[in-house]
């Protein structure tokens, strides 16, 4: 298991493409093998050393076959580098940067971290919404977005965070925008009253606004989702980049429909 955030550790770490099928091949089959088609459990070495042929109906599954690894359009080293810029780096970049770095095409870049995003929402319905609540659930409006002709620049976003006897989860999740988007304000003359403040809902705001600048409705829910996922890992940074992996491949997967950007 990868442990850290030093780019020097995980450059050593995965220098080619086998060292990432086989970080892959270690998290896919941890637990043994079994066929999607007949559910048996044996196996014979496959077309590669990192495919897997059934004993009984011969059916040869790749390491990379129901991930969210399969068929993309560029290599799996450059995939574990975008993936590992996107978790580690608390800030994060943007993607035309990102695809600069790595050395992709910035719309394949974007395709593909958008693909992660995804992942991170799908932990985070299993992981966290399963929790018990143990305290109070806070909701809170901000603005994330351009000025929009029908929306007077008000994006609503629900926050949800959730209090458990281990850990403090938090998921933003992005809410239909409402045809009355303005409370009546309830001022007492002289009196100042603090519900609470909403730090992570304005830290969530100059996260977003800094490094993006703006996100379309489209990909809105994406980016609360790794925001969220990062904010749920924030004391266990050595391990994020290895759980997203881990979901990423045995998790459930991702039926992902490509889309322009």
């Amino acid at each position: 298991m990868f442990k850290g955030m030093d780019s020097r550790e995980f450059y050593g770490s995965f220098k080619t493409e086998d060292h990432c099928r086989k970080y892959l091949y270690k998290i896919k089959w941890k637990h043994g093998f079994c066929c999607r088609r007949c559910r048996h459990d044996k196996f014979w070495p496959g077309q590669t050393r990192f495919h897997a042929r059934c004993r009984i109906c011969n059916y040869d599954e790749s390491v990379t076959a129901h991930t969210v690894f399969h068929k993309i359009q560029f290599s799996l080293l450059k995939a574990f580098d975008l993936t590992f810029h996107l978790t580690v780096l608390q800030k994060g970049l943007a993607s035309r940067n990102l695809a600069a770095v790595v050395g992709v095409n910035p719309k394949t870049a974007l395709y593909f971290m958008h693909k992660v995003r995804k992942s991170m929402g799908d932990w985070l319905l299993t992981h966290v919404e399963k929790e018990d609540v143990s305290g109070n659930c806070t909701i809170d409006s901000i603005i994330i977005t351009h000025r929009a002709s029908n929306m007077n620049g008000l994006q609503k976003v629900k926050t949800m965070i959730k209090r458990t006897a281990k850990q403090k989860y938090i998921h933003f999740k992005a809410s239909p925008q409402k045809e009355k988007t303005l409370d009546p304000c309830h001022l007492v003359a002289g009196r100042y009253v603090d519900d609470g403040k909403k730090i992570l809902a304005w830290n969530l705001k100059s996260w977003l606004t800094g490094v993006h600048h703006h996100c379309s409705e489209k990909y809105r829910q994406n980016y609360l989702d790794e925001y969220s996922f990062k904010f749920c890992f924030r004391n266990n940074k050595n391990i994020i980049l290895h759980k997203l992996i881990e979901w990423m491949v045995v998790g459930k997967r991702n039926e992902y429909q490509r889309y322009a950007a």
